[in-house]
């Protein structure tokens, strides 16, 4: 197997080109065979200038990883690393790629390592080689076979319908390859002049490294003017003969396969020039003397005016500040002329992305328009903050309309008049409430709002029917409550579970001791109840405790999670159960776990982007999964598996502490600062 790697202009002022060639590195790798990767990242930033070798290695990595498998599954399992990176990416602030990224990963094996010699000859180096590959963007991979060229990359690109946000790579596509089959991976550019110029046709007769010298440099000159790669190779077929295409260098862990890059000085017949050491002379610099002061103002008679030696140490000071002035101008003026031009470029990528975007939305694609969107936005943003009056405006207007196109495709309603249902009376009841609990959840004819506060003894309800309120003493401070079937279970520290059943006018109250083995103190984040079981988050050793209601005065709690999972929620934020149990962590992701185990996660790419979810609701009679974004002023309703449903913001939510959902799941009740209010759900449940 022979491979020729060209790049033409690798690396302009908006765009990154490479390939990259794999080979086993020992006899185990053998049966997963050669790696070949190759693409474009288009509008690149300097900081991508590593991008597209960090996203091969990820891909490499996990392809050889388990030699077990085959090439097929090899390259699936490698395909889902490289969705997890660019989702990293992504979440790290990293959305340049977005729309950008041009890719193809292709692997070529030999089918005897899969035991499936030829059962005609025996002969293992007759056995057909298999190629599985994926893409994604403007790449293209033709087989070149015969006098045949196909485009076999056609089918994946027809097949790929969920391109954003997580899933980049998600189709595969695998095959047989024929004895002197050639196999050409090019970028879109490259692509189109290699079309328009015959040298795809050409390439399907080339037969030795003459004839590629010949092809290459007929087309020198047009050549120079255009940016991609092109990656080709070709199969040897059966015989055992050498390679007619001798070339000198051959990389020590790829022999066998030539890399065009490193010879492009050869073939394309371009001189070596030694660059000769120039010796720089020294310049011995004349001292000059300066005539003195005092004999030029001697010349000088201005009557009445005589010059000391204070004017001269005054002249000389002005005479420096204006040298450091002009010297700081010089500078100053050079900073601004690379700020504009930065500028400038950032403005041309929007104004590119806002034309895909609209190109998008002419096919009904708002997944990936509002992706592409997103980006241009977090490329606008931060010029909103130029000190530069200019840039401040234009920012802000361009801002302005990308966010105009954001609101509907995130489905995101403001509201400007929010309906208020209850200011709490903070001074009269000795309560400021950070937490909010709906009871009666199964019997809807009187349901009633309860506060708490971690730092108060004191409890207030308020009833939704008829309005009336109480203030109920505790006589504990509580630091969490969830709500059960029958009763409001609630925690308060160290480690003192109170129950409370509204319906019961004596003794509504009963205690019980929290025990941990091993943990003698208990810190607990957030809490759920879900039938008799009462679940604690303990984000700090990143574990679930789970405390069964008894009728004994002390419980003891276990750990939910199993040892074994592959995931445990450190540093989480917020805990909610309806079966599966889901977590909000610190990166602002829904984790799922179920049976003890970690099972998934993932993350709304939403506008505006989560910046600090507090609260996490999920009920088993709903579809829906509800989340609090404080600092976005917003609640947001997704489905239970991941996608967006309705967004509600107002900028009356402005200090929001919490909320607690009805049971149908269509009014959401919002606490903020001492103020509640109420959101109809507008959606089908």
């Amino acid at each position: 197997m022979q491979v020729f790697e060209f790049h033409f202009n690798p690396k302009t002022k908006d765009s990154i080109v490479d390939s990259f060639i794999y080979e086993p590195e020992n006899i185990s790798e053998k049966r997963l065979g050669n790696l070949y990767m190759a693409g474009k990242l288009s509008n690149a930033l300097p900081q991508d200038d590593k991008f597209l070798e960090e996203l091969a290695q990820t891909i490499k990595q996990e392809y050889y990883y388990d030699f077990q498998k085959t090439p097929e599954s090899a390259l699936r399992q490698a395909l889902k690393k490289a969705n997890e990176f660019l989702s990293k990416s992504t979440k790290k602030g990293n959305v340049n790629w977005l729309g950008n990224l041009n890719f193809a990963i292709l692997s070529i094996s030999s089918s005897k390592f899969l035991g499936s010699e030829s059962p005609i000859s025996g002969n293992k180096e007759r056995s057909p080689s298999r190629i599985s590959f994926a893409q994604t963007g403007e790449v293209k991979i033709l087989l070149l076979r015969g006098e045949r060229v196909m485009d076999i990359g056609q089918e994946s690109e027809l097949k790929e319908t969920e391109i954003y946000p997580l899933k980049i790579f998600e189709n595969t596509i695998s095959g047989k390859l024929m004895p002197n089959d050639k196999i050409i991976i090019l970028t879109k550019e490259i692509f189109e002049y290699f079309r328009e110029q015959g040298i795809i046709g050409e390439l399907v007769k080339l037969k030795n490294e003459k004839k590629l010298n010949k092809i290459l440099n007929s087309k020198r000159e047009e050549l120079s003017g255009v940016s991609g790669s092109a990656l080709l190779i070709v199969l040897d077929g059966i015989t055992k003969k050498k390679s007619k295409l001798s070339l000198k260098f051959i990389p020590p862990r790829l022999q066998g396969v030539m890399s065009i890059r490193k010879l492009i000085p050869k073939i394309l017949k371009v001189p070596r020039l030694k660059i000769p050491k120039l010796k720089i002379p020294s310049i011995k610099i004349p001292s000059i003397k300066a005539p003195k002061i005092s004999n030029l103002i001697k010349k000088i008679t201005v009557p009445s005016i005589r010059i000391n030696k204070l004017y001269k140490s005054k002249l000389a000071s002005v005479l420096f500040l204006i040298l450091l002035l002009s010297f700081a101008f010089l500078i100053f003026k050079d900073e601004r002329e690379k700020e504009f031009k930065e500028v400038n470029e950032i403005l041309e990528q929007v104004k590119s992305q806002k034309s895909q975007a609209e190109n998008l939305l002419i096919f009904n694609d708002e997944e990936g328009a509002n992706l592409v969107l997103q980006s241009a936005w977090s490329k606008i943003a931060p010029l909103v903050n130029s000190k530069d009056p200019l840039i401040k405006i234009q920012a802000q207007e361009i801002k302005k309309s990308i966010e105009e196109s954001l609101t509907p495709l995130n489905k995101l309603e403001k509201i400007p008049e929010p309906e208020l249902i209850l200011e709490i009376p903070i001074q009269e009841i000795n309560l400021r409430p950070q937490r909010i609990v709906l009871f009666n959840y199964f019997n809807s004819t009187s349901p009633s709002l309860y506060f708490f506060n971690s730092f108060s003894a004191n409890i207030y309800n308020f009833n939704l029917l008829d309005g009336e309120k109480e203030t109920i003493t505790t006589n504990r401070n509580i630091k969490l409550a969830d709500r059960s079937s029958d009763s409001i279970l609630m925690l308060s520290e160290p480690n003192l579970l109170i129950q409370y059943f509204p319906q019961k006018t004596e003794d509504p109250f009963k205690e019980f001791q929290l025990e941990r083995i091993g943990f003698p103190e208990l810190n607990f984040k957030d809490s759920a109840v879900y039938g008799s079981n009462v679940y604690f988050l303990d984000s700090t050793n990143g574990e679930i405790v789970k405390y069964q209601i008894k009728e004994t005065e002390k419980i003891t709690g276990e750990n939910w999670l199993n040892p074994k999972t592959k995931r445990k929620p450190l540093r989480a934020k917020a805990i909610t159960i309806d079966g599966d149990v889901w977590i909000i962590n610190e990166e602002s992701e829904i984790e799922r776990y179920y049976g003890g185990y970690f099972r998934e996660s993932f993350n709304l790419k939403i506008f505006p982007y989560f910046e600090n979810p507090t609260k996490i609701f999920a009920s088993n009679n709903l579809p829906y999964i509800y989340l609090l974004d404080p600092p976005n002023k917003r609640v947001v309703i997704m489905t239970k598996h991941g996608e967006l449903v309705k967004q509600y913001q107002s900028e009356k939510f402005n200090n929001l502490l919490d909320f607690t959902v009805s049971q149908n799941g269509k009014i959401i009740y919002l606490l903020n600062a001492a103020n509640v209010y109420k959101v109809t759900v507008e959606i089908s449940l």
